[in-house]
């Protein structure tokens, strides 16, 4: 996850996780700010969460107003944060007693509190307040395989061989590893150079470290009413992508000076709005279309 701070504490309980008749559930996306919402029912209160690939060490995190209107009881504080304002926050803990996915209802699932993210713009005419909702988070992800299909406005949650649709796609394989609070991390190539790269449906645009820039591109301004101008923020189209001696062909990230840890670049909504995603999360297999 880049850009902001999401409250990241990953629980070790066994969860209930109840399907009904078919193997996979669809989930219609809605895109706010460039990034995917779906529809959930917490404690039965419907409302919608971004689905945050990039959110690591977390099921899902919700905001104090949705907490409440659920009726999810007390937190517990386990320690404190600092959010991208510089606020010393405490870090809340919370066990839902329900959540609906889809046709997949999950009892007893940990939350976290979600904090306040960085704007995806400085144009606030263009920011939905459904950003701040919360996320769904990759503890809960990776208990399905995924298909993320923003062309078809779509994700599909599913357990077992693909849903027949996506069968006779000619995907692009390559593995991934896990990196820190367990994100998608795969072992690049840009420009002859080795990179580690994050997938992150929770930021809509892909973006590079400044210092891993250099050798990927020529350099222009980014569009104004893209990013905050704090930033400083550039444009570079790369010369190539390789994952597992496959070539992705050019792509397009902003320059940013982010807080990646191990990590030298990200792909996000503008790399998921041109390739349809499988993920094998327990096999640890992309396929890319």
């Amino acid at each position: 996850m880049t850009m902001r701070w999401i409250l990241f504490f990953c629980w070790f309980i066994p969860l209930s996780v109840i399907a009904q008749n078919n193997q996979y559930s669809i989930l219609p996306i809605q895109f706010y700010t460039g990034v995917p919402f779906v529809p959930v029912t917490i404690n039965g209160v419907k409302t919608q969460l971004y689905v945050d690939l990039g959110g690591g060490g977390t099921y899902v995190s919700l905001s104090q107003a949705i907490l409440n209107e659920a009726h999810t009881g007390e937190g517990k504080v386990t320690g404190y944060f600092t959010n991208w304002k510089g606020e010393h926050l405490p870090k809340i803990e919370y066990t839902l007693k329900q959540l609906t996915i889809g046709q997949y209802t999950i009892d007893h699932l940990p939350a976290t509190q979600f904090a306040t993210i960085r704007p995806f713009t400085n144009d606030t005419s263009r920011v939905s307040p459904l950003l701040n909702n919360g996320i769904i988070g990759l503890e809960l992800l990776k208990k399905f395989s995924l298909i993320i299909d923003y062309q078809g406005n779509k994700i599909i949650l599913f357990h077992g061989p693909l849903p027949i649709e996506y069968v006779n796609i000619p995907w692009k394989k390559f593995s991934f590893e896990s990196g820190p609070s367990g994100v998608i991390i795969t072992r690049s190539v840009i420009n002859h150079t080795p990179v580690r790269v994050l997938w992150d449906t929770g930021n809509n645009y892909s973006t590079m470290k400044p210092e891993v820039a250099s050798f990927a591109g020529l350099f222009s301004t980014c569009p104004a009413n893209l990013m905050p101008e704090d930033l400083n923020c550039h444009l570079v189209k790369t010369p190539d992508f390789v994952v597992d001696n496959q070539d992705m062909g050019s792509q397009t990230f902003y320059v940013l000076p982010t807080q990646l840890p191990n990590m030298d670049a990200s792909l996000g909504g503008n790399f998921f709005k041109e390739h349809i995603v499988w993920i094998d999360f327990d096999k640890k297999i992309i396929g890319v279309k």
